[in-house]
């Protein structure tokens, strides 16, 4: 089995999907105190997409960085500035905090 190319960088500013709604995948804005309900109701889509074979198979976009490109810098919308190390190191955070959230 091949690996998976890995997915095109991100670009866009996500927040307007919160007034705006998203084309790309049907999700339409919502009264935030419906947002539990929502969730689980995402539940069997997820236990379905991830019983799929080919759940386990990821690209492994760190891996390939190196060199200089670690420092390859960005700026956020809000002006905070990070490279891809920083953002590598901010990325394995949230992992590991939401994993602490869920108290694994």
């Amino acid at each position: 089995m091949s690996e998976p190319s890995a997915p095109p960088p991100e670009d866009r500013d996500w927040t307007y999907v919160i007034t705006q709604g998203c084309t790309e995948c049907g999700f339409a804005p919502f009264h935030h105190t419906l947002a539990a309900a929502r969730l689980r109701e995402t539940v069997p889509r997820w236990r379905a997409a991830l019983a799929e074979a080919s759940a386990t198979a990821r690209p492994a976009p760190l891996d390939t960085v190196s060199g200089d490109a670690w420092e390859r810098r960005g700026i956020r919308s809000n002006g905070s500035q990070f490279t891809v190390a920083t953002l590598a190191v901010y990325f394995l955070h949230d992992v590991e905090h939401h994993l602490h959230d869920v108290g694994a």
